[in-house]
């Protein structure tokens, strides 16, 4: 009887092993979603992003937190990481804020052909306000 127990036990501690095992790898594999045919909820200029969030941070994230926007801005700042992340940010220097587009890794090609001064369209999912808006999956929208 009580090695019933334990062999019950024991197939109930291999199936938790075995699903958080599935579970694990099926996340540690998942693919970014590209955004190309991904319609943004909003239009929006860098600097009037920047302002919704500097004045009004709450009702901001509720309309765009976790939500694919399209921000038109002239390019401050460009970051490559040894071509394993690529973030061209948006705004105006005289801002303390800007926004922030980590592009997705299929579409860093088409943003290297950018620098400091154009204005380019950047699709991207909204992540949050630190200091800068943060886009993530970002793409370049001609």
């Amino acid at each position: 009887m009580l090695t019933k127990k334990i062999k019950n036990i024991v197939i109930a501690i291999c199936s938790i092993v075995v699903a958080v095992g599935i579970y694990a790898y099926t996340e540690y594999n998942r693919k970014s979603p590209d955004l190309t045919n991904v319609k943004a909820i909003d239009y929006i200029t860098a600097s009037a992003l920047i302002n919704t969030y500097s004045n009004e941070e709450e009702m901001a994230n509720k309309k765009y937190l976790g939500r694919v926007i399209q921000v038109n801005g002239t390019v401050v700042e460009v970051i490559n990481q040894q071509d394993t992340a690529f973030t061209i940010v948006l705004g105006d220097p005289s801002f303390m804020s800007r926004v922030s587009c980590t592009m997705d890794k299929n579409h860093i090609v088409s943003a290297k052909k950018y620098d400091i001064g154009n204005v380019v369209n950047v699709k991207g999912i909204c992540t949050g306000y630190l200091m800068d808006i943060e886009l993530n999956n970002c793409l370049i929208v001609e």
